[in-house]
């Protein structure tokens, strides 16, 4: 398959001197049509690691590649032509049409100074009806629910027509219904060509579709492979120091993880 992200042992740490890393000698390769779920406890690096993979932040060590050219070597256009970014959170402190935010996707496809036309207003609404918020289209972007404004945040990624998504958090904000409304339709990215890289809190959420799931933990890729390979019991236990029970739901045709509580 083609490869189009390559991560060649990269290590990250915030501030300098005795800070301990976020992670480090992380190395691993995704390609066109991977749906790659990362999951792991909080401030293991989730967030970290997609920013590293979308050029937002730099490693201190180790290289990131994109279609074999190395992310620091590319601009901030040349990078948001080809892959999408949809962050865990960002406000907007203008009260933009939801519509405009969704166009504002196609600027790195814009010359410098120029204006949104026909085509890419034709775009954006193609993608806000293929998201569900076309009655959104109107209303300002700060009078719109949390759910709707991640949705709307994933429509402005979808607008750049990337071949890269990259997905912090995708569900955060979002009620059981569109929760499974995104999983599915991003499923369907995957299914197309596209590469997706998300990271979820939810260990449930890599049984939706997910080609492989890596796990952080303390620094490290504590474990990598399919989601039948990776999301189990002992995997999830020694992960989050929780009991948890994975077993086959037929209701739902799929797995599920249910964490247990002890008496």
């Amino acid at each position: 398959m083609t490869e189009r992200i390559r991560v060649e042992d990269i290590s990250f740490t915030y501030g300098s001197g005795t800070a301990a890393p976020v992670f480090e000698s992380l190395s691993f390769s995704i390609s066109k049509g991977d749906l790659v779920c990362f999951l792991g406890p909080n401030g293991t690096g989730k967030s970290t690691l997609l920013k590293c993979l979308n050029g937002l932040l730099k490693p201190e060590k180790g290289s990131v590649y994109l279609y074999g050219k190395k992310i620091s070597t590319l601009s901030r256009s040349e990078i948001a032509v080809t892959t999408g970014f949809v962050p865990q959170s960002q406000t907007s402190t203008f009260p933009f049409p939801v519509r405009d935010v969704v166009i504002m996707g196609r600027t790195p496809h814009l010359p410098l100074f120029s204006s949104p036309g026909k085509k890419e207003r034709q775009i954006a609404d193609e993608v806000m009806e293929m998201v569900g918020i076309t009655h959104l289209a109107d209303k300002p972007c700060t009078m719109i629910s949390g759910g709707e404004w991640q949705l709307t945040l994933i429509a402005r990624a979808l607008t750049q027509q990337p071949e890269i998504l990259i997905l912090d958090e995708p569900t955060s904000h979002l009620d059981m219904g569109n929760q499974l409304k995104v999983l599915k339709f991003v499923q369907g990215l995957a299914q197309s060509g596209l590469t997706v890289v998300m990271a979820s809190h939810f260990p449930d959420h890599a049984f939706l579709g997910s080609s492989r799931v890596a796990v952080l933990k303390d620094g490290n890729i504590f474990a990598m492979g399919s989601p039948d390979e990776v999301v189990t019991e002992a995997v999830l236990e020694k992960t989050y120091g929780v009991k948890v029970n994975v077993s086959y739901f037929e209701e739902a045709g799929r797995k599920v993880c249910v964490p247990v509580i002890d008496n």
